[in-house]
């Protein structure tokens, strides 16, 4: 590892970070600290910018923003695909405007128009957020969480849960009764009401990548694995360019305002931030 070379991967918000490289090559190196050793392999690696023609000085922002989303919404995509999606004719995804929630909608979006038998995607958001998702063009429709009663109930429905919250749970739960195919958890950005006196008739599935990368590991080897990410990357990373815009900042005191606001759902899902320290 020389003085000088760039490495992608996962940092700590601080202006160092300690590593104790461990099978080193020209592509990158895997971080031995013993105190990392029981997090999935996709932790701990770090890929050095030389060698991944997919970051240039023009795509290394949204790369940074954008990738370690990707991969969780690729996985999702590729399951519910070989799970034929559950026999559902639609999905609902909560915290549609998510950047996690986009990166699926173009997945499904491009399965669509390549031809492939696809249920309708339907995006659940909240009323400052409608107008951005429904200009995306990956969902079908956008609904707010204080119009749900527009959702079809009478359909095999899959719930994608990137939001988390307890009520828009019920509420859909019981609408769907028995047209709910599969209840799949992926985030909590609503993480302030997570719970709520009634319990969930459906408690859920949770869907968390690192497993899904190891079972894709195991099934394809590592280099297919990368390959296929790779190969799946570059066409996501095109259609999502011209939807966002990316916002700089510098030092503690605006990372911690930027946290913060992103904390309170006041974070504007059209901006892409990045903080250099």
């Amino acid at each position: 590892v020389k003085v000088g070379e760039r490495f992608y991967g996962y940092y700590p918000m601080g202006t160092h970070l300690v590593v104790s490289p461990q099978r080193v090559h020209e592509a990158g190196f895997v971080d031995g600290s013993e105190h990392r050793a029981s997090l999935p392999s996709v932790y701990n690696y770090y890929a050095n910018t030389d060698f991944d023609p997919a970051i240039r000085p023009d795509t290394e922002a949204l790369v940074a923003i954008y990738r370690p989303l990707f991969a969780t919404s690729y996985l999702l995509e590729q399951f519910l695909a070989d799970q034929q999606f559950f026999g559902a004719s639609q999905l609902l995804v909560t915290s549609a405007s998510s950047k996690t929630a986009q990166i699926l909608a173009v997945l499904v979006a491009q399965r669509k128009e390549r031809g492939e038998d696809t249920p309708s995607l339907i995006g659940l958001t909240s009323a400052k957020n409608i107008e951005l998702v429904e200009s995306l063009g990956w969902f079908d429709r956008a609904i707010g969480y204080d119009d749900l009663a527009q959702v079809d109930v009478d359909r095999p429905t899959v719930i994608l849960d990137f939001s988390g919250n307890h009520a828009t749970q019920l509420g859909l739960q019981e609408a769907l009764s028995t047209n709910l195919a599969y209840n799949c958890l992926v985030g909590i950005v609503d993480w302030q009401h997570l719970r709520g006196k009634a319990p969930l008739p459906d408690p859920g599935t949770l869907f968390f990548a690192p497993e899904h990368a190891e079972t894709r590991r195991e099934q394809w080897g590592a280099r297919e694995l990368q390959a296929r990410l790779t190969e799946a990357w570059a066409p996501v990373m095109n259609a999502i360019q011209p939807h966002v815009s990316m916002k700089r900042h510098t030092g503690f005191q605006e990372l911690e305002t930027l946290y913060k606001s992103m904390l309170v759902g006041k974070v504007d899902p059209g901006y892409g931030h990045l903080v250099t320290l």
